[in-house]
């Protein structure tokens, strides 16, 4: 009997062993014959900081990082949170924000540097580490030209202050066209969104010209340039992530070992390099992100709206609730990092869309001050301020339609993520609210962001 046993168990095991070498056969047979992926190259500026405001502040920044601020310009404290971050005109203080300036002065003069070389371009293949060294310090950068302008203007020149701002939007726009991949844009991001808060406040609590508000309605259009941004930080991605496979499938995640983790056992090693030889196929996987980037970079000049993205949305359904089914493939690995990257970058664009609509409800909003000084009542359409006002009414990067806007509520307002034209968010707007709870206000509802026309209320 037991002799049976064994001899049935064997021939599981062999009928199992025949089956694993099937298997892995047929996921080996799995590769493929590379694209063309010229399409999503892109021109690499000179290594020379001279000319090269990139090259420069990545020099300046490496060659300074334990002199210059991260983050904060000053170490961050009450004082610091009550004055700067919590954006409250009544909490401005003069004195605190020269001792800030006078203290980065040498910082500042340095990233400034860069940016009035005659070029901005990136200057080497992306890697991480290659935008690490200015990317963290472009924040601090942006809120010591933030506390310069409220300097001027609390010295009594605020035409100054808001022309200083205005040399900010260029230098965040001169940021953005060098790509700096994903991680840069988003960085470019974030700070327009403090600029564009930081124009509210002016706003709603400075006297600010006429003739100032329309130069500076119609030259704050990130809308002009983030498109070509957005192509551009994708190829730099796409170009990123064809280094990490390869060095993926010739050395392992090894190679991306983090500094502070322990180093891999052998058997762990040995088994990572098993399951990359079975379930991870390099050329296929540099196909298919090839056709996501190249997907996303066609579709970005469309409307939210109108986008199809065909492909990335295959990959989602050829995942979604197939379990462990949907490892059983010829590039399992491979499909993992796709899906992951289909995932992010949906989030990434949609942060994009809704800078622009801050940016654009900021730019209508300046328009319409504007009008009101001039005519002492707001317009009953948006079109009254073409072209005196705005060239052109921003478009809502949700319907390609022109931006909302109700004289009666005194709100300018985007469509939103679900494309249907509620007439603006009811949430409080972010003065009325307390600032740890402004994620919830009106501005970030993404259902319909909409923005106050304080100087009218």
């Amino acid at each position: 009997m037991i002799k049976k046993l064994l001899k049935a168990l064997l021939y599981v095991c062999l009928m199992l062993a025949c089956l694993m070498t099937v298997l892995v056969f047929w996921m080996r047979m799995g590769e493929e014959e590379p694209l063309d992926y010229s399409p999503l190259n892109f021109e690499l500026g000179p290594e020379d900081p001279e000319i090269n405001g990139y090259t420069y502040l990545r020099e300046f920044c490496q060659d300074n990082h334990d002199t210059i601020p991260e983050n904060y310009p000053i170490e961050y404290s009450e004082d610091y949170e009550i004055q700067v971050d919590y954006d409250r005109y009544e909490n401005w203080d003069l004195e605190f924000f020269k001792e800030i300036l006078e203290a980065n002065a040498d910082f500042m003069a340095g990233v400034e540097a860069a940016f009035e070389r005659p070029i901005f371009m990136p200057d080497r293949e992306f890697f991480p580490e290659n935008i690490a060294w200015h990317v963290s310090y472009l924040r601090s950068y942006l809120i010591l030209r933030k506390i310069e302008s409220r300097v001027l203007h609390l010295s009594g020149d605020s035409e100054a202050a808001l022309a200083r701002l205005a040399d900010l939007a260029d230098e965040l726009s001169i940021h953005a066209k060098s790509g700096d991949a994903l991680i840069g844009l988003l960085t470019n991001v974030a700070m327009n969104g403090i600029l564009t808060h930081e124009l509210w406040v002016y706003q709603a609590n400075i006297k600010i010209s006429a003739e100032q508000l329309k130069r500076f309605a119609k030259d704050y259009d990130i809308a002009e340039y983030y498109a070509d941004a957005v192509k551009l930080a994708l190829k730099q991605e796409f170009q990123f992530m064809c280094h990490a496979t390869k060095d993926t499938s010739e050395v392992g995640a090894v190679a991306y070992q983090i500094p502070f983790m322990d180093a891999p056992s052998k058997a762990e090693l040995l088994l990572q390099r098993t399951l990359l030889y079975v379930g991870f196929r390099k050329t296929r996987t540099l196909n298919e992100m090839f056709q996501l980037y190249s997907e996303l970079v066609r579709q970005f000049d469309r409307p939210l709206s109108q986008r199809n993205f065909e492909y990335a949305n295959a990959v989602g359904e050829n995942g979604e609730g197939k379990g462990w089914g949907s490892y059983i493939n010829r590039n399992p690995i491979g499909g993992i990092i796709r899906s992951t990257l289909t995932r992010s970058m949906t989030l990434v664009l949609n942060k994009i869309s809704m800078a622009e609509v801050s940016a654009s409800a900021t730019r209508l909003s300046m328009a319409l001050q504007a009008y009101y000084m001039e005519h002492e009542s707001l317009p009953d359409r948006l079109d009254e301020l073409v072209p005196e006002y705005l060239p052109m009414i921003p478009r809502d990067p949700y319907d390609g339609q022109p931006m909302r806007y109700s004289k009666e509520r005194k709100i300018v307002y985007s469509v939103g993520d679900d494309f249907v034209d509620h007439g603006g968010s009811e949430k409080s707007f972010q003065f009325q609210v307390d600032y740890y709870d402004d994620e919830d206000a009106a501005e970030h509802d993404t259902a319909e962001p909409t923005y106050p026309l304080r100087f009218a209320m």
